[in-house]
């Protein structure tokens, strides 16, 4: 009788030992299957409210480490930073081969935070709606590199959010891929400091006979 007791527990601690390894195994698949949406980026390097992943491109480390130095500084340049939060965003926002899926929207904490999710949900029905999922990093599909930013123009400007006036930048800039595959080459940011920074609050794409004027 002892034995046969033996030998049961033994059967049941092998039975249990393979359901937690079932249990385990369906866990890890589905974190696998969804660790794109979810995932955790680290910070390689960061500052105040501003942060460098390992997913960012050379172009937007470059920027980074432009930015470090503004805001760092003894006094502020404002225009400097207004030049660097838009040439950041544009490299993070529309550089769409950086991304892990239509859910990783670039650029977002350059967006004021009263719209951003509103931003996030417009771009993901837009230029990011057709980005496919990059989960064991060899995903086929080809898509958009940016690969220089240039500032057309830049100069002072007032804007009124919900009948508050802000004092802030109109910032006119234009920018190249590694591969013109269409998308957007120009745009008009408008941008407005609150507190003690700087956020976007109105993208549009530049028009043609703007560029004429």
């Amino acid at each position: 009788m002892t034995k046969r007791r033996k030998v049961n527990k033994k059967r049941l601690a092998i039975l249990i030992a393979a359901i937690i390894t079932m249990i385990a195994l369906g866990i890890f698949l589905f974190l696998m299957l969804n660790r794109d949406d979810n995932r955790v980026v680290k910070c390689i390097e960061g500052f105040e409210k501003y942060c460098l992943t390992s997913d960012h491109t050379d172009l937007y480390r470059d920027l980074f480490m432009e930015l470090n130095d503004v805001l760092t500084a003894d006094e502020i340049d404002e225009e400097a930073y207004a030049r660097l939060v838009a040439k950041m965003f544009i490299a993070d926002f529309f550089d769409l081969d950086s991304k892990s899926s239509n859910n990783d929207i670039g650029g977002t904490v350059f967006v004021h935070p009263d719209i951003v999710n509103n931003f996030k949900e417009n771009a993901n029905n837009t230029i990011y709606k057709f980005v496919e999922q990059n989960i064991s990093r060899e995903r086929d599909q080809e898509l958009p590199i940016v690969s220089e930013i240039t500032i057309d123009n830049i100069k002072t400007a007032e804007f009124t959010i919900e009948e508050e006036t802000f004092v802030g930048f109109l910032v006119e800039l234009y920018w190249d891929y590694a591969r013109d595959l269409g998308y957007q080459t120009t745009a008009i940011l408008e941008i407005v400091k609150v507190d003690r920074y700087l956020y976007i609050i109105k993208l549009a794409e530049k028009e043609a006979s703007t560029e004429n004027q």
